[in-house]
């Protein structure tokens, strides 16, 4: 999503935000198996980089936040 917060027509005068995609097949956690403990280990492994996905995106998405209130 691109958002004008300028008055002129640049790059410069729009911000970009960019949702980082948080479903569960973009994750790779939608196929978890938990029947053994190698497969709970494998989906520990998944859910950590799922975690750390989703802790990047909201701290880029709070980064674009802040962008936008300082443009306004």
């Amino acid at each position: 999503v691109s958002i004008q917060v300028g008055s002129q027509n640049t790059a410069n005068d729009r911000l970009t935000v960019t949702l980082t995609a948080a479903d569960t097949t973009t994750l790779a956690i939608n196929a978890s198996d938990v029947t053994s403990n190698a497969n709970a280990q494998t989906a520990l492994t998944a859910l950590d980089a799922a975690v750390t996905t989703i802790t990047t995106g909201l701290a880029t998405l709070g980064a674009n936040q802040s962008n936008l209130e300082a443009a306004v």
